[in-house]
């Protein structure tokens, strides 16, 4: 019998996995597709790290989420991060959170005016909004990310199978709870469920529903003109802003593809993760519309891009109503822990995410508070 099995091996199961291997348990992590693949929320090449957060809960436990991707890049002996500024540029109120959050974790910030963005950063343009500068954030390498997380997991003795579909969760008792697979049927002490956009499909057989969208964004990349404008080598920050244009987007620099830069803009749609060859809800904006939305916030915001979009790749994420996670017991069944509901946000905080999750599974009280991301928040979670 195992300690514990992991349901899902995106970056917040294998954290959660790993955490748990570092413990000395048994422990089995399933993934119902052979990896590497780019079926779900943990799918793509790069990630933004940072502590700026306009909650407070989230930006408190980031210095230790980036404590623990330096250790295992040094473990692993992996370039995972690639360090450089984020800018973040909005409106006074928003900028205010962030400096406030900031300072009170001792983060190194600096605030910047409209004027001064072009001057800080050549090849960025702010024209009528001021930002807030965090001088160490940076790009995550999210695949080699998500592979490094596995390696160490698997070097702790953690045993990984993947091409294996949970079909079913089945409660025996408080300490026995049977995992039936395509393949085989396991035993052990605990379930945790980190199953991303599936998750409510291996809940409902649980008698429980949470309040999720899966939703597919768009990776967009756009070619430079001169690409040495836009690397984080030469001093090029990621990016999230408010844009004065009244949509919001974020950037990373020139890394994934040689000459070009992701710049994002989301239009999120609706899917159902197991068939998103058709949209589950209707489009706010025409597609012409979103063409010329996007091209417009690179002639704004970057003047050293080509304003035609050049490499598009697609991801879902799982989204709660409150863009909060889901960490908690199932109401019936202390034993099954849910983790899900990340909603863009939890890759950089997997780490902590899976010291969390661990704690609850061993039963600890975990180092930080989680009564937000607990379920009794919704009053429309049904139990079916």
């Amino acid at each position: 019998m195992y300690d514990v099995i992991v349901c899902g091996a995106g970056i917040e199961g294998s954290w959660i996995a790993r955490q748990v291997a570092a413990e000395g348990k048994r422990i089995l992590l399933l993934e119902q597709f052979s990896l590497p693949h780019g079926h779900g929320s943990s799918a793509g090449k790069s990630r933004i790290i940072r502590c700026s957060y306009d909650k407070l809960n989230y930006a408190r436990m980031m210095p230790e989420a980036f404590k623990m991707w330096t250790e295992l890049e040094k473990e692993q002996a992996a370039n995972l991060l690639v360090r450089c500024p984020l800018v973040t540029i909005s409106n006074k109120e928003r900028l205010k959170q962030l400096s406030t959050n900031l300072s009170f974790l001792s983060i190194s910030h600096e605030h910047i005016t409209a004027a001064e963005v072009s001057d800080r950063f050549p090849g960025l343009k702010s024209p009528n909004r001021n930002g807030v500068v965090e001088l160490s954030a940076g790009v995550m390498k999210a695949d080699k990310c998500l592979n490094a997380v596995q390696a160490s997991f698997a070097s702790l003795g953690g045993v990984l199978h993947d091409c294996e579909k949970v079909l079913h969760v089945q409660p025996i008792s408080e300490s026995h709870i049977k995992v039936m697979t395509n393949a085989a049927t396991y035993d052990c002490k605990c379930v945790i469920l980190a199953c991303g956009p599936w998750i409510n499909k291996v809940l409902e057989p649980l008698d429980l529903n949470i309040p999720i969208k899966v939703t597919q964004i768009n990776s967009m990349y756009w070619k430079a003109k001169n690409p040495q404008v836009y690397k984080p080598e030469n001093g090029f920050p990621v990016i999230i802003c408010d844009s004065d244009l009244g949509f919001h987007f974020y950037s990373t620099p020139v890394l994934e593809y040689p000459e070009h830069m992701k710049v994002s803009c989301h239009f999120k749609m609706e899917v159902d993760p197991d068939n998103r060859g058709s949209f589950l809800t209707k489009a706010k904006f025409s597609e012409e519309r979103i063409k010329k939305i996007r091209e417009d916030l690179i002639k704004h915001h970057f003047p050293d891009l080509i304003p035609e979009l050049s490499i598009v790749e697609h991801c879902i994420q799982t989204e709660t109503p409150d863009n909060d996670f889901v960490i908690d017991h199932h109401p019936k069944h202390e034993n099954i822990i849910i983790a899900g509901g990340f909603s863009g946000h939890g890759y950089k905080l997997a780490p902590v995410v899976g010291k969390i999750v661990c704690s609850l599974a061993l039963g600890r009280k975990p180092e930080y508070p989680v009564n937000k991301f607990a379920l009794s928040r919704f009053n429309n979670a049904s139990r079916l």
